[in-house]
C-alpha cells in the first residue's frame, strides 16, 4: 500500500497542482501558515499530517472518491463541520457515516510534568490513521508539556508506530524506565541516533540535545500522525 506521502504526490500530479500552490491553498483554506517546505516534508513522510490537512488535500485535488477508497472509511475527519456547507461538500464523508477502526490511547498526564505516565492502562480510544490499519499494536497518546513546542503543543494527540525503525530527524515517542517501582514515562523527542551504549535525541523548547543510557529506554516508537490543537 502506498504511503500517505506517495498518495498525495500522485494526487498533486494528476490535479496539476505544484507543492507551492498546494501550500498557498491550504494556508488560505485552513487559516494557518503552511509553506512549501512543510508540504515537501509531508510528501516525503518527514512531517506528520493532520486530519484537516488530509481531507483538504483530497478536496483541493478533486479526488474525494480516491480519498475514500484509500482511507477505506477508517478516518475520523477533524473540523469536518468547517467543510460541510461549502461547495462539493457532499463528496466529503461526514463523521457519522464513517466506519472507524479504533486504536487505544495510553498515557496519563500529570500536572507540571513533562510527558505522560505509561502504566499500561487504556485511557481512551481514537481513530486509526489511513494506511495504518494493519499495523500491529499501533497506539496514540497525548503531548504533555512544552518541551517540543512549537512542533507539538500540550494536549495534542500523536499516533505512534511501534514497529517502524526510527531515523535521524524522525519525531519519536520514548518510553523511559521509571525509578524503582514507578511506571515508565512517555515523552516526545526528535531522534538523532543510537550509539553503542546510548540514545541521542533533541527537544525544541529550549533547544537541547539529550542522551539516555540504553538501559533507561524501554521503547523508541516513531510518531506518524498528529492532531493540531
Amino acid at each position: 500500500m502506498a504511503s500517505i506521502g506517495e498518495w498525495i504526490q500522485s494526487a498533486l500530479k494528476q490535479a496539476g497542482i505544484s507543492q507551492a500552490e498546494l501550500a498557498r491553498r491550504l494556508t488560505s483554506l485552513l487559516g494557518r501558515s503552511i509553506d512549501r517546505a512543510a508540504v515537501n516534508k509531508i510528501i516525503h513522510n518527514k512531517r506528520t499530517i493532520t486530519a484537516d490537512e488530509w481531507v483538504s488535500i483530497a478536496r483541493l485535488t478533486k479526488m474525494e472518491s480516491e480519498f475514500n477508497e484509500f482511507a477505506r472509511g477508517n478516518i475520523a475527519v477533524q473540523r469536518l463541520s468547517k467543510f460541510q456547507d461549502t461547495p462539493h461538500s457532499h463528496s466529503i464523508p461526514r463523521s457519522d457515516d464513517l466506519k472507524i477502526q479504533k486504536i487505544p490511547m495510553y498515557g496519563r498526564a500529570i500536572a507540571g510534568a513533562d510527558g505522560v505516565v505509561m502504566d499500561g492502562r487504556v485511557i481512551g480510544w481514537t481513530f486509526c490513521p489511513p494506511g495504518f490499519e494493519d499495523v500491529d499494536r499501533i497506539y496514540a497518546s497525548y503531548i504533555n508539556g512544552n518541551t517540543m513546542f512549537p512542533r507539538y503543543k500540550a494536549g495534542e494527540v500523536v499516533w505512534i508506530h511501534p514497529n517502524k525503525p526510527p531515523k535521524t530527524g524522525d519525531d519519536v515517542f520514548l518510553q523511559i524506565q521509571g525509578d524503582g517501582e514507578e511506571p515508565p514515562l512517555g515523552i516526545a523527542r526528535e531522534f538523532i541516533a543510537w550509539n553503542e551504549d546510548t540514545l541521542s535525541v533533541s527537544q525544541h523548547n529550549p533547544p537541547q540535545n539529550m542522551t539516555f543510557k540504553k538501559h533507561e529506554i524501554l521503547a523508541v516508537h516513531v510518531i506518524i500522525f498528529c492532531s493540531r490543537g
